[in-house]
């Protein structure tokens, strides 16, 4: 997967708007636009993003969009990942969402559509697997036994 855009709601002043949407081209490694129209604000914005852990910077009250209609007090940040073509050949073909707020961050869409569809694939292949080699080749515990059973209840469902 790869960064399509970035989308800052209520970041700092980007122009007159409340919101941007950078689209990363492909071999694209400049932003033109006129002086004061917010150039900088976007790199600082796409600065703050932070898979990671949590970046308090990120959503502190003081690079929110003064100017902004939004009755939103608080940055957004929605990033959009496309696929590659070799992940569409192998089944990937929808974007995927993470949208990140200060509370949450939440991934929608594409890849956690094609692991949901995908996983009881998988799940049932390595279940054939240890199937074939025996009761417990591992020396489980019956606790490890336990917890394996209802995981695969509960992904079964």
């Amino acid at each position: 997967m790869y960064i399509h855009s970035v989308k800052l709601i209520n970041f700092k002043s980007i122009g007159n708007y409340p919101e941007a949407e950078i689209i990363l081209e492909p071999r694209v490694t400049t932003i033109i636009g006129k002086n004061e129209s917010g150039k900088s604000n976007i790199l600082e914005g796409l600065s703050k993003i932070d898979f990671i852990k949590s970046n308090p910077v990120a959503f502190s009250q003081s690079i929110i969009n003064r100017n902004s209609s939004l009755s939103d007090t608080q940055n957004t940040y929605v990033i959009t990942l496309k696929p590659t073509s070799d992940e569409i050949r192998r089944g990937l073909v929808d974007e995927t969402k993470v949208i990140i707020t200060k509370e949450r961050c939440t991934v929608a869409g594409g890849f956690l559509e094609f692991c949901r569809q995908n996983i009881m694939t998988y799940f049932g292949a390595i279940v054939d697997i240890l199937n074939e080699l025996g009761n417990n080749p591992f020396q489980l515990k019956d606790q490890d036994l336990v917890r394996y059973r209802s995981y695969k209840k509960e992904l079964e469902q």
